[in-house]
């Protein structure tokens, strides 16, 4: 799906994250990823788990079961839990205080997909954006 668009960013409160270093660098690891818009992404849904591909070949796989799972970020473990709410794919990541929603639907066209992130709580403190959009026009490429 090339062409992401960012949008909707809006300011968040200020503060520091709680917590010991580790859990500061995973919940940073997180944010990073989650708040990149790659130019294109390879989504490869099946009932059991989801695949993310960016053009840099990088892959995360999310099993879709309402249960905790383990992906690696940056070489952090981040606890991820995903799973399907109707056509939506609603994803929470977990690091250390700090945690994420990340959700996956497509428009009532099904041209676009959107993509956003949003912090649960007060983001364990982290302070930014209250959330982050992402647009991706459908490849023509099937």
């Amino acid at each position: 799906m090339p062409g992401g668009r960012g949008g909707g960013m809006r300011g968040g409160g200020g503060g520091r994250p709680g917590g010991n270093g580790g859990d500061m660098r995973k919940a940073r690891d997180v944010m990073q990823e989650l708040g990149q818009s790659p130019s294109r992404l390879t989504i490869i849904s099946r009932p059991e788990a989801v695949t993310i591909t960016d053009p840099e070949g990088v892959t995360r796989k999310f099993v879709v079961s309402g249960k905790k799972d383990t992906v690696a970020i940056n070489g952090s473990t981040i606890e991820v839990k995903s799973q399907w709410d109707g056509e939506v794919l609603k994803q929470e990541f977990k690091a250390g205080d700090a945690t994420f929603v990340r959700t996956l639907e497509t428009t009532v066209d099904g041209h676009q997909l959107v993509v956003t992130i949003t912090p649960k709580g007060d983001g364990g403190g982290m302070g930014g954006p209250s959330f982050l959009r992402f647009v991706y026009d459908r490849s023509q490429l099937q």
